[in-house]
C-alpha cells in the first residue's frame, strides 16, 4: 500500500490512501517476442481532483468511470494491456 501511494505521487502527481484488494499473476507475450511475467497487486482509493502525470513515468492517462472503462475495453481491445483486463475482471468479482 505505501509502495502504491509513493508511486501515485511519482506518476500522476497526486496522493490518496490505498487498500490492497487482492493480488494476481498474469503472463503475456507481444509480438516481437518479448513477454512479461509477473505478480501484481490490486489496490483501490478514492481521490477527486486534478492530476499531474510526469511525462518520464506515464505516456498517457484518462480519468474514467468503470462503466465506460468497461465499454471502451470491449470496443477497443487492442488500447488495454492484458494486464489491465485481468485487475479490471478481479474488481469487478470483489464489488459486483
Amino acid at each position: 500500500e505505501q509502495a502504491g501511494e509513493r508511486r501515485l505521487w511519482q506518476e500522476l502527481g497526486f496522493s490518496c490512501k490505498l487498500k490492497f484488494l487482492t493480488k494476481f499473476r498474469y503472463q503475456a507475450r507481444y509480438e516481437d517476442s518479448e513477454s512479461e511475467n509477473e505478480m501484481c497487486a490490486l489496490l483501490i482509493g478514492r481521490y477527486n481532483g486534478k492530476t499531474k502525470p510526469n511525462p518520464k513515468e506515464v505516456a498517457g492517462h484518462k480519468w474514467v468511470d468503470i462503466g465506460d472503462l468497461r465499454k471502451d475495453m470491449n470496443s477497443n481491445v487492442d488500447e488495454y494491456t492484458p494486464w489491465l483486463r485481468i485487475a479490471l475482471a478481479e474488481y469487478l468479482s470483489l464489488t459486483e
